[in-house]
């Protein structure tokens, strides 16, 4: 009889347990696709391109020689933008990003590739800093 009582709490332990770590995932990744949207929105409202779409986003640990190691990542095509310069652009997005979307360092890489006919180029803003 003992030794149900302890399994029955063990399993009630380890239940409890689950859920809660579950739980926690869940309001995570549903924090983190907000935040997504709201990068995409205001890609959309602010940036003059043709087609804007989100290519990826991955959460947990990631490493690249080029990014180095991540834990969320977001990579977005802007396709046929028009701009000037692509370092005022690139300031330009990065500043709106910083002012519209209140969770922007949550992620550790934003990729922002912009896709013409002639270039193809890649911003990134890391930890909420810019970088080209």
């Amino acid at each position: 009889m003992k030794k149900r009582i302890i399994y029955i709490s063990v399993i009630i332990l380890i239940g409890a347990f689950l859920v809660g770590l579950f739980s926690a995932f869940y309001d995570s990744h549903s924090a983190d696709e907000i935040t997504v949207n709201q990068i995409e929105a205001s890609l959309n409202t602010h940036c003059n391109c043709d087609s804007i779409s989100k290519d990826m986003y991955s959460k947990g640990v990631q490493y690249s020689k080029t990014e180095g190691f991540s834990v969320a990542h977001v990579s977005f095509s802007l396709i046929n933008c028009k701009y000037e310069s692509l370092q005022k652009e690139a300031n330009r997005i990065h500043q709106l990003l910083v002012n519209d979307v209140e969770s922007l360092k949550n992620f550790n890489l934003i990729s922002l590739d912009i896709i013409s006919d002639d270039r193809h180029e890649t911003v990134t803003i890391k930890n909420g800093q810019l970088e080209i």
